[in-house]
């Protein structure tokens, strides 16, 4: 009963001083807008990369195990404190005092890595690597993602052509094991037409031995005893 009553008079209160309420909530709005205001826009710039499948996944019908364009790989190598080192280095050799980030930490918080298939439908799906990045600059954020895309290619393209060297090595050793096969049978091919023309040349030179007695007997037989 006496928290009814409180909150009547609370009430009450609130009623009695509306114009107090409406100064409140205009002020507060007032330095919401002012706030806001003062502060520096922010940009949003996104590259893209499609990823082409590896040799072996396109010329063999071998499974794809432990496959080096998985999506934990891929975010690994796209935000590696290495690349972006480099990355720190080439924008401030190339572009001196343009408000770089200075820290591995401090541009990798302006990134993000968003892995997706690019294709639904297909049975070869590709994975496209998407890259956004935000800040107030908008100059400097496409800076930023041209020399992140430049130096991702450059420092994984080591990566993706000794997928290609392995795929090529494992195509190269089932070409070799199908060529073994092959002289293998090509030997047992002329094996066996060795064996089958030894029998008639034999019977030849027996025929023919048998013959000559005979061609002996009527030389000497033309001659007059």
């Amino acid at each position: 009963m006496e928290d009814g009553i409180v909150l009547r008079d609370y009430a009450a209160t609130l009623i009695s001083k509306w114009w107090v309420v409406l100064l409140t909530l205009a002020v507060a709005t007032t330095a919401a807008i002012a706030v806001s205001s003062q502060l520096p826009p922010q940009y949003q710039v996104r590259t893209q990369l499609l990823l082409v499948p590896r040799t072996s996944d396109k010329l063999t019908t071998i499974p794809n195990i432990g496959s080096a364009l998985s999506v934990d790989t891929l975010s690994n190598l796209a935000l590696a404190n290495d690349l972006l080192e480099h990355m720190i280095l080439t924008l401030n050799f190339d572009y001196p005092g343009s408000g770089i980030p200075t820290s591995v930490e401090s541009l990798a918080g302006m990134m993000k890595v968003n892995i997706k298939a690019a294709e639904q439908n297909r049975a070869d799906v590709l994975p496209l690597l998407t890259l956004t990045i935000r800040g107030g600059d908008p100059v400097l954020l496409k800076r930023i993602t041209g020399t992140w895309a430049t130096l991702f290619i450059e420092r994984n393209t080591s990566l993706f052509a000794s997928e290609s060297a392995r795929s090529f090595d494992y195509i190269q050793s089932q070409y070799d094991e199908t060529r073994k096969a092959l002289m293998a049978k090509n030997q047992e091919k002329l094996a066996y037409q060795e064996k089958n023309t030894v029998l008639p040349m034999h019977s030849e030179l027996i025929t023919m031995a048998g013959s000559e007695p005979q061609v002996t007997a009527t030389a000497w037989g033309g001659v007059p005893s």
